[in-house]
Formats: C-alpha cells, structure tokens, sequence
C-alpha cells in the first residue's frame, strides 16, 4: 500500500471504519493507519472531515489519532488480497498531509507513531 491509499476492514468484528496510510513502510516494513470516525462531543478535533474531504466521508468525522497503528505493509496487502480489506478511493495529498500533521498536533498520539511519521520522507507538493 502507498501514502494516501484508503480501506475499510470488513472483518464483522471491526467497526465500519475508513483506515488511511499515512507513511511508507519504514526499515521495519510497518505503516501507520488511522481511521476515520463520526464526531462526538469528546472527540480529537485535531483532524476534522467535512463531506467533500473523502467519498466516504458522509457527516461530521475526526481522525482518531489515539487508534493510530504500525502494522505490516505486506500483511495490508495480503489482506487486501484476500477480501479482509476493501480497498477504497485514494485520498488527495492535501489532505493526507492535514492528517500527518495532525499526528504531531494531537495530545493522544504514541510516541512510536511519532516517531514513525517523522522517519517517513513522504511530502505533499502543491
């Protein structure tokens, strides 16, 4: 998977999330995902979506940083394979780069995560 790409788990025990990859995979083959989800009176606001940000995005949504994940590139694109993951529309630059600095803005991200954003070379060039 590259930056930018979009999925959802239909794994029936997930939550119908929308999931964005948010770096490359670093020297350890792990990305970061977070997923999108509605937005609740206690939510991060660090990141929010409006429709018209993604096609999935259908009412008030935030990105919620403290579920960020490194997982394994080649086991999102083994599951993609296998139908675990639906893959969905890419997201544009921009707005991959408003969640990358989200990651650095939120109180409620791991260090790890952090950390694993700043290794990552990705830039977005208007």
């Amino acid at each position: 998977m590259n930056v930018g790409d979009t999925f959802i788990n239909l794994n029936e025990q997930s939550h119908f999330h929308l999931w964005f990859v948010v770096t490359q995979p670093g020297a350890d083959g792990n990305v970061v995902i977070l997923n999108l989800t509605s937005q609740k009176e206690f939510s991060d606001t660090t990141c929010q979506m409006v429709v018209g940000d993604h096609p999935f995005v259908t009412r008030a949504s935030v990105i919620y940083y403290h579920g960020a994940r490194l997982v394994p590139a080649n086991s999102l694109d083994e599951w993609l394979r296998r139908g675990v993951l639906e893959a969905r529309p890419a997201a544009r630059p921009a707005l991959v780069a408003r969640i990358r600095a989200g990651v650095f803005a939120s109180e409620r991200v791991h260090p790890t995560i952090i950390e694993a954003v700043r290794r990552c070379p990705w830039t977005h060039s208007p």
